[in-house]
């Protein structure tokens, strides 16, 4: 974990048998950092969900958060504007081949958020 960021589990159970949603929240302003995974893979795509928790402090913007590859911010991020708490914007960033860190920075935002549904993928070498 790092400042003010927390892994969450969202319960959104109709039964016990059900699965729990884990969550990356960005309570506050946080840089969260993914790495130590294999750099041979080409053709690689970053894909996440995120909501906001509020849109009382103006709206949010989804260009107002930074993502980095290999300490290099990646553009493509749309100025996609978030109106309500309950909507998921769905992401997908291509990543430079070999990457082996990523870097979700909320530093800019103006509203806590939640990561979900985190994935990476790409072709083996």
């Amino acid at each position: 974990t790092t400042a003010g960021i927390q892994i969450s589990t969202i319960t959104k159970r109709e039964s016990p048998d059900d699965p729990q949603d884990a969550s990356v929240w960005f309570a506050t302003k946080g840089i969260m950092t993914i790495s130590g995974f294999d750099a041979g893979y080409t053709d690689m795509i970053l894909s996440f969900d995120v909501a906001t928790s509020t849109t009382t402090n103006g709206p949010f913007y989804l260009n107002t958060m930074i993502v980095k590859a290999n300490d290099v911010e990646l553009p493509g991020l749309p100025h996609y504007e978030f109106s309500n708490t309950t909507q998921f914007y769905a992401v997908n960033l291509p990543l430079p081949n070999g990457t082996t860190k990523i870097e979700l920075d909320g530093t800019n935002l103006t509203a806590s958020f939640r990561i979900d549904n985190i994935k990476i993928s790409g072709l083996k070498n």
